[in-house]
């Protein structure tokens, strides 16, 4: 199996492993930020801001934090 590098954390400057479905933002087998990717080098204040969200829910229950912020239909 190859390894996926976490396209958040590689933008931030510290590439890691893809932690996959213990990610806060991991759903349905696919990382729900990675579309993001193209602003992520743009954009560095949108990576610290998700790289703190990540890390609030986090400290939540994985399978139920992402579901937690979805605005209504389209969780």
């Amino acid at each position: 199996m190859e390894t996926r590098i976490c396209q958040l954390d590689y933008a931030a400057g510290r590439p890691r492993a893809c932690p996959g479905d213990t990610c806060p933002f991991w759903a349905d087998d696919h990382c729900v930020v990675a579309g993001l990717w193209a602003d992520f080098g743009t954009n560095p204040q949108l990576v610290e801001l998700l790289q703190g969200i990540r890390t609030d829910l986090g400290q939540r229950d994985p399978t139920r934090a992402l579901r937690s912020i979805h605005p209504p239909g389209l969780a």
